[in-house]
């Protein structure tokens, strides 16, 4: 324990610069976590979508949805995205998809902003419908 503490005497610079790497690591995934919801990998997404009561809010251009899109997913676009037009969903899990999943966690903010007090998870896929792609995993063409 004594050469434990010396160590950490002698090399204080290295230890205070790994504590605050950690409080920065922290902060961040804290802040992610109450913001932006949970990022799921396409994988985790399907077994999340099987195990769950889900419902898939596809916020791409009509367009794209009608060229391809997971199962079941509801389009609404995310120029005419309103807690509204999910509050029918407000027993099951809102997984949020978008092309690269870039809009996707702002509107997952949105959501969890808006309804503070609600208990309902709110998810969004990893890369997107990119991602889902590059999963290999199928689309389903309208």
């Amino acid at each position: 324990m004594d050469q434990f503490i010396e160590f950490i005497k002698n090399h204080w610079e290295l230890w205070a610069a790994l504590i605050v790497i950690l409080g920065i690591l922290s902060f961040e995934e804290i802040k992610r976590h109450k913001h932006g919801g949970t990022s799921l990998a396409p994988a985790e997404m399907t077994a999340v979508m099987n195990h769950e009561e889900t419902v898939v809010i596809d916020v791409r251009p009509h367009a794209a949805f009608q060229k391809g899109h997971i199962l079941n997913a509801v389009n609404i676009q995310k120029a005419d995205f309103t807690l509204e037009k999910i509050a029918r969903y407000k027993n099951q899990t809102i997984i949020i998809v978008d092309e690269n999943g870039l809009d996707a966690v702002g509107i997952s903010a949105k959501i969890k902003k808006e309804n503070k007090d609600s208990t309902q998870k709110v998810c969004t896929l990893n890369g997107g419908i990119n991602a889902w792609c590059s999963a290999n995993l199928p689309l389903v063409k309208k």
